[in-house]
């Protein structure tokens, strides 16, 4: 019975309709307003994403700092290292204080959040994006931000917003 209830649920969820202007450009669309349910199980996805997704991003921010003094080592290691504001601890690294593996989380959390928002478009052919990386590689990354904050606030509206519409 439940299931019955969530199924007809799902299929009668409201739609609304997102405008937005960017760079003088009008984009129109409209999103599929998702249930409860649906944005509470999602929001732990995202902010608590898998470790191996979180670790290879870390990798891809630490690696290339560290490779570029892999050949130094010793006291002009730590010299450079503290030059630089880095801090190497045995499972992080520390920029200006800031830890790359807190940062590298976030990263793979905000993307996470934004192929969900953006999965929510339902007036995209059925070859859209289904990766971050493949938004990317067609939006520019202000344009993506954009979209993700408006699909944002039609789903979870502000009281300005709320405000606005009444």
């Amino acid at each position: 019975m439940t299931s019955t209830l969530l199924q007809k649920l799902t299929e009668t969820t409201r739609k609304t309709p997102v405008s937005l202007n960017i760079s003088g450009q009008d984009i129109d669309f409209e999103i599929r307003i998702p249930l409860k349910a649906e944005t509470e199980k999602v929001r732990g996805w995202y902010s608590q994403p898998d470790e191996s997704l979180v670790e290879s991003e870390y990798a891809r921010i630490r690696n290339p700092l560290m490779e570029s003094v892999a050949d130094v080592s010793g006291e002009k290691r730590t010299e450079l290292l503290s030059a630089l504001n880095v801090i190497e601890t045995d499972d992080d690294l520390f920029i200006k204080g800031t830890s790359v593996r807190i940062v590298a989380k976030s990263n793979v959390g905000n993307r996470l959040k934004t192929e969900w928002l953006f999965s929510l478009i339902n007036d995209l052919d059925l070859e859209k994006p289904h990766t971050y990386e493949e938004l990317a590689e067609l939006l520019p990354e202000s344009v993506i931000r954009s979209m993700a904050q408006a699909i944002e606030e039609a789903i979870q509206p502000n009281y300005e917003v709320s405000r606005k519409k009444s």
